[in-house]
Formats: structure tokens, C-alpha cells, sequence
């Protein structure tokens, strides 16, 4: 009792990104990806899929358009981005270079680097932090004074799924620290875009603790974090130490994965999902004790007089555990999860967007006889997604809420 279905504030934001450079796409696996991608194709369906967000009433912002934002008219806003690139660009000099005079020396340095970066257009500068090069260099022979010998660059291909870098609470947004190296670099881009906004986080996620926004889905008075190959316990004792779920959320369900931990099912958004006040969706093959990959609910309730947060529960197996707190659990069979079934957005107002038709056909059955009863509506459009799920990842990943409105138990949507 107490849950409750938790839209997005219809004012607040999704950040929808860049799609990874041409240098991420290279090695699929390297960057983290599921399959070889199509770019153009992947481009128009994250191109339409924006669009579906705004005919939804949904502001949509792009990370290259926050990165860009108010250059073109304030100096302020030009030198964050060029001082952010600085950062993300480095000259190195050659192992085998000879050795440089004093003024060939200047040409490795910081002072001629923020010459360079100064002359730049913002979209270059814009490159620069999405790419992150290294230049090495070497005395030149002729010609000019140094040589380009290679440039190098540790591109952030994921880009594309903004869910990860940090969650979103009742009380704020907590920047995440995010378990593959391949990742690292995201939050500092995403906070960058943040203060764009005049966001300030509210925490960050410290070592050894490690946390993506994929296993965050507040509920009301309850907030599901899993547990398993992403983010860890240290994180999760961060986030209770430090009273960020806000007053709003009372308990915090930690959904173990203590037996399956595969890339498959990686995030607890690839195999659960909130679709309304009473409803969820979970991949079949994680319900029940008898299953291939259960999960299993610890559940700690915070003290309202001190905001200290102490066991409640143990071990309650997750179908159970969402039964229990009055939720009909639709099970989408794992064929369908593997292909992002269960990894729907949620927009609120019963509007949901879906990437998998035969799953949506499940879930769109299930309300219709539901209406008969409840009266209301839900409306679930698919949409093309195809190029983007073989980066691992779908709708809610690729989708990052910067508000939220706390429902408490007795409000209507």
C-alpha cells in the first residue's frame, strides 16, 4: 500500500543525446554495443522518436544543444564550453621526437592550446568534449614546426542512453558513478549540461560505490534500486546515509540479483517496469522462486523523525513483493524482454512508448479489459528502435527525467 505510479512533471525535461562518433562504432563490442549498428538508420529513429516525446508535450533538450547553449550570445556560456574542452583535449609529445627548442616547446603547451581552442567553432569545441582527442607530436623536419603524428580518441559511444548517469528523486538529481571504465567520463558531461539548465545536483555517488540510472524506478512512497552487475550496495547505503530519496519516498526496495548478473538483463529496467498505479511488467523468467533468474526484495523504511532508514523486510521475492503492495505483475516472456519488451517510458497520464509491438499487444490487451472495470484509458505507441536497442539499450534508457512530482498515496494522476 502507498505506491503510486510516478509521471514526470509534464514542465521537466528528457535529455535526448548525441548518437556515438563514427570511432565507437568501429569495434561494437568494445564500446559496449550488442550488435554492429546502421548510424543513419539509428539517427532517424532517435530522430522520430524525439518527436513522438514533443507531440507528447515533452521539452526536449539535446546534450549537444545544452553543451552549445547561449554560446552564440554570452561569453560566459562560450568560455564554460571552451574551458570544458580544454579539458578533454591533450597534446603529448613523441617518445621519439627530437629534441625541441624553447619556441617548439610553446607549441605542446597549455598557452598554445587555449589559443587553438579559442579560434574554434562551437561545434568543434562541441566534438572536442564528445571525443575526447589526444594529439601526439613530434619536431617536424620541415614545413611547420611539429609534426601531427597520430590523434587518439576515447569517444563516449553511450551516450545515447542519458538514463545512466544519474537518477532522478523527489528530492533531486544525484550524479552516478557508473561501472565500466568505456563510461566514465559521461556524468561529467551530463552535470556539465545540468548547469546549463541551473540544475545543481544534490550528491555524487562516491567509490567504491557504483550506480545507473537503469536500476532507479521511483514508485510514490517506495523507490526500486537494483542490485547486481551495475550498481552495488555502497551505493545504495550512500543514498540512505545521506537522505537523497527525499521525504516523499518512504521505503526504498533494493531488488537483488544475486544469481543471473548477465548483460542481457543488466538494469532492472530491461526486466521490470511500472506502467500505472497498480501495474507492472516483468520478464517472465525473473517471477516466481521456481525461476531461471529471480530477484529478491530487501526493504528498508525511513524514520521520519531522524531520516534514518532501517531494515524492514528481507528477501521477499520481487513478483510477491509487488503483489503484495497491490500491483497486478503482466509477465512478458523472455523472448520479448531480450528485445527490450519490458524497457517501455512511461510518460504519465496512461501514455506509454514501447519498442516491441508483440509486447505492447500484451499490455494493451491487459488495459482494455482493465478499462472495463477502472475506466481508464491507456494509450501505448511502438515505435521503430531497432538500431538503437543493439546498443543495449531502449525507450527509458535512452531518456533522462530532470524533475519529478511526488504523488502521495491518496492522489488521483
Amino acid at each position: 500500500p502507498g505506491m503510486k505510479n510516478e509521471p514526470v512533471d509534464r514542465h521537466s525535461w528528457f535529455t535526448i543525446p548525441v548518437l556515438p562518433s563514427s570511432c565507437a562504432r568501429c569495434t561494437p563490442t568494445g564500446s559496449l554495443y550488442e550488435r554492429p549498428i546502421n548510424l543513419a538508420t539509428a539517427v532517424s529513429e532517435h530522430r522520430n522518436f524525439r518527436e513522438t516525446l514533443q507531440a507528447q508535450g515533452v521539452r526536449v533538450h539535446t546534450v549537444r544543444g545544452l553543451l552549445a547553449l547561449d554560446t552564440d550570445h554570452d561569453m560566459r556560456a562560450r568560455l564554460e564550453l571552451e574551458d570544458f574542452a580544454f579539458e578533454r583535449l591533450t597534446y603529448v609529445l613523441s617518445s621519439d621526437s627530437k629534441p625541441l627548442t624553447a619556441q617548439q616547446e610553446h607549441f605542446i603547451s597549455d598557452d598554445y592550446k587555449r589559443d587553438a581552442i579559442s579560434a574554434m567553432s562551437t561545434d568543434q569545441l562541441v566534438e572536442i568534449v564528445l571525443t575526447k582527442p589526444t594529439v601526439t607530436l613530434r619536431k617536424a623536419d620541415k614545413n611547420t614546426e611539429m609534426q601531427t603524428v597520430n590523434v587518439t580518441f576515447e569517444p563516449l559511444g553511450n551516450l545515447v542512453f542519458t538514463r545512466d548517469q544519474q537518477i532522478t528523486t523527489a528530492k533531486g538529481i544525484v550524479m552516478c558513478r557508473l561501472s565500466s571504465p568505456q563510461r566514465s567520463d559521461e556524468t561529467r558531461v551530463l552535470e556539465f549540461c545540468f548547469h546549463k539548465l541551473g540544475i545543481t545536483p544534490i550528491g555524487h555517488i562516491p567509490a567504491p560505490g557504483t550506480l545507473e540510472g537503469g536500476d532507479f524506478i521511483p514508485c510514490g512512497d517506495v523507490s526500486f534500486v537494483g542490485v547486481g552487475l551495475r550498481s552495488n550496495q555502497a551505493a545504495i547505503d550512500y543514498l540512505m546515509d545521506n537522505d537523497l530519496l527525499g521525504h516523499g519516498s518512504h521505503r526504498l526496495a533494493v531488488v537483488r540479483d544475486t544469481c543471473d548478473q548477465n548483460q542481457d538483463r543488466m538494469h532492472l529496467d530491461t526486466v521490470f517496469n511500472v506502467v500505472s498505479d497498480d501495474v507492472c511488467l516483468m520478464s517472465d523468467n525473473t517471477v516466481g522462486l521456481d525461476a531461471a533468474f529471480p530477484r529478491f526484495v530487501d526493504e528498508y523504511s525511513r524514520d521520519p523523525a531522524t531520516g534514518k532508514y532501517t531494515v524492514s523486510r528481507e528477501k521477499v521475492e520481487h513478483a510477491q513483493y509487488m503483489r503484495e503492495n497491490g500491483f497486478a505483475v503482466i509477465p512478458i516472456p523472455a523472448k520479448f524482454q531480450l528485445a527490450y519488451g519490458c524497457n517501455v517510458l512511461n510518460l504519465g497520464e496512461g501514455r506509454i512508448i514501447s519498442v516491441h509491438a508483440d509486447a505492447a499487444r500484451l499490455l494493451a490487451r491487459y488495459f482494455t479489459r482493465a478499462a472495463e472495470r477502472t475506466g481508464r484509458p491507456i494509450s501505448i505507441q511502438v515505435i521503430p528502435f531497432r538500431s538503437i536497442t543493439s546498443m543495449y539499450g531502449s525507450v527509458h534508457c535512452a531518456s533522462c527525467v530532470l524533475r519529478r512530482v511526488h504523488k502521495p498515496a491518496s492522489s488521483e494522476e
